[in-house]
């Protein structure tokens, strides 16, 4: 019984460095390729709510399954309080905030049927994704 039990503090350490041994520049990347694929997740389900491939409930049930995913990266990214004091991690974290507020706007342009709204908020998502 002894091995297990220094087996579990060795894998827990492990994953502990693993999480704590990132650079900033990983982090930085991981956050960012999130927030892209959200938005292309929120764009490709705003398009297919418009175009009539997918139900209402559908849409808004992908919605808010990407404002989970984005609520969770942004807890995880404002634990790195060092990095939210440079340029790129205020720029990514005003990002992630202004992609949750498209999100919420996007679910109430399809919860309420209003095609016009969601356009404009598919619009303002695909100039943010056309940003470097």
């Amino acid at each position: 019984m002894a091995a297990p039990r220094r087996i579990v503090p060795a894998l827990l350490a492990g994953a502990l460095c693993a999480a704590g041994c990132r650079s900033q520049q990983q982090i930085l990347t991981e956050h960012r390729t999130g927030l892209v694929s959200l938005e292309a997740a929120a764009t490709m389900a705003g398009d297919a709510w418009l175009s009539g491939d997918v139900s209402t409930a559908y849409t808004r049930t992908l919605l808010e399954y990407g404002e989970r995913l984005l609520a969770q990266q942004r807890a995880d990214f404002a634990s790195e309080i060092a990095l939210l004091a440079t340029d790129q991690g205020a720029t990514l974290s005003e990002a992630e905030d202004q992609l949750s507020r498209s999100l919420a706007s996007l679910y109430n342009a399809v919860d309420e049927g209003d095609a016009a709204a969601a356009r404009r908020c598919l619009h303002d998502l695909r100039i943010r994704a056309s940003r470097p």
